[in-house]
């Protein structure tokens, strides 16, 4: 008798886990597909010309982003960077001037549908909202760190979903990353149900 109740303690527990399981990777898979994309570049920009740049990484050049923006006699502009949106085939908006974090990327902000600007890059990490690239009218942010020399294009965020986005540092993991967990995690309680029940 007590063995029976041992066996249906352990049984019980064991479903119990493997149900909180399967709802912990649901919740999770569902925070991974909620529409967040991070795109990494890790890209040194050149410090002259206006080089192509292919932010949502389709084969079609969306912006021209440069390290430092050199005026025409050659002289440097410092910490200057230059983001031009002449000669592209896609309508990309940028917002004018970096955004900070906390900063919300959506209609409400002021976007810049042509041309080009200088905005002036801070040491660390600079977020450049950007609107309608080539893959679609979606809102999302560049990432450009700049240590006080080199520029570089970390990455592109961006919302699948269309709606705006917060400009954060964090990155948000694949759905894979989640299954692959929530697999390995139900193979280890079903290895141990099996154990239990020999």
């Amino acid at each position: 008798m007590v063995k029976l109740r041992e066996y249906q303690m352990k049984h019980k527990f064991l479903n119990a886990a493997l149900i909180s399981l399967a709802i912990v990777a649901g919740s999770l898979a569902n925070l991974a597909n909620a529409g967040i994309i991070v795109i990494n570049h890790n890209e040194l920009l050149p410090s002259r010309g206006e080089p192509d740049i292919d932010i949502d990484l389709d084969g079609i050049y969306d912006i021209s982003i440069a390290e430092r923006y050199n005026r025409h006699d050659g002289d440097g502009a410092g910490n200057l960077s230059w983001i031009s949106l002449y000669n592209h085939r896609t309508p990309t908006e940028t917002v004018s001037g970096f955004s900070s974090l906390g900063d919300i990327i959506d209609h409400n902000s002021v976007w810049l549908t042509s041309g080009y600007q200088t905005p002036a890059m801070s040491i660390g990490n600079n977020y450049l909202g950007i609107f309608n690239t080539s893959i679609g009218g979606f809102y999302g942010y560049a990432t450009i760190n700049y240590d006080g020399t080199d520029m570089v294009l970390a990455s592109y965020t961006y919302d699948d979903t269309g709606a705006g986005i917060e400009v954060n540092n964090v990155d948000v993991p694949e759905p894979s990353t989640f299954a692959i967990f929530a697999l390995g995690m139900i193979g280890l309680a079903s290895r141990r149900m099996n154990k239990s029940f020999k």
